[in-house]
């Protein structure tokens, strides 16, 4: 058989490796924002054509809907002036609601003398002090029929 023999491990050393760092030359890295640039500039310009063209079909949109409530005012202008002329008024009346017109009144002037039971007597008012300071500021006597009571509301 055979003999195994055992061995001390060893220790191992871990040296750094450097690494190969990529060199570019000058004109490369001037030239890398340009062709960015030209990349992006497409999208850029797509992104604010189709703007400029929402905005403006939604200018038109708006401009179309301001006509439309223009139109409408002026229908409503007409209706109401319709509404308030006097003749569709009257016409309404007499059509839709059975009104007929009035007839014409008649008065009459009667010329006599009046019974001596109307016949009126002044009442003086009551004076506040204030009346008698200021006799502008007094009131004019009043009227009544000669009856047994004065008309309701009156002052006693």
């Amino acid at each position: 058989m055979a003999a195994i023999i055992a061995s001390a491990p060893t220790a191992r050393r871990w040296a750094p490796i450097a690494l190969p760092v990529l060199r570019l030359p000058a004109t490369v890295l001037q030239i890398t924002p340009l062709v960015l640039a030209l990349l992006i500039s497409p999208a850029l310009y797509l992104s604010v054509t189709s703007e400029a063209v929402t905005t403006g079909s939604t200018v038109e949109r708006m401009r179309s809907e301001r006509e439309l409530w223009r139109q409408q005012n002026r229908q409503l202008e007409n209706e109401l002036a319709k509404l308030q002329s006097l003749a569709w008024v009257e016409n309404e009346a007499v059509n839709r609601l059975g009104m007929r017109g009035a007839a014409p009144s008649i008065y009459m002037s009667i010329d006599r003398p009046r019974p001596a039971s109307s016949r009126t007597v002044p009442v003086p008012l009551a004076r506040h002090e204030s009346a008698q300071a200021n006799p502008l500021q007094a009131a004019p006597p009043l009227e009544y029929p000669l009856s047994d009571s004065p008309p309701l509301g009156a002052p006693r």
